[in-house]
């Protein structure tokens, strides 16, 4: 059995904070929002030693209640920290 360790909170310090600014923001113009963290979720899962449900408490934070919020939550930290 292999046993995967998420360890590593997604912040805007991250290596991967842009990959996930990036597809969210792509996967919102193809599918749009439905409300929910699905499409956030799926890419969080993707990234390598992401711990998915501490990066989403940190987004939610942010007011990233839905994936559309989320990527408005991301370009605000994007835009502050410039």
């Amino acid at each position: 059995m292999v046993v995967v360790m998420r360890n590593e909170i997604l912040t805007e310090d991250h290596r991967f904070w842009d990959a996930l600014r990036y597809r969210l923001n792509d996967g919102l113009r193809v599918y749009g929002c439905d409300c929910s963290i699905k499409l956030t979720e799926r890419i969080l899962m993707s990234l390598p030693n992401i711990d998915v449900e501490e990066s989403l408490n940190y987004l939610e934070a942010y007011g990233g209640f839905c994936d559309y919020k989320i990527i408005d939550a991301i370009n605000k930290i994007h835009t502050t920290n410039d």
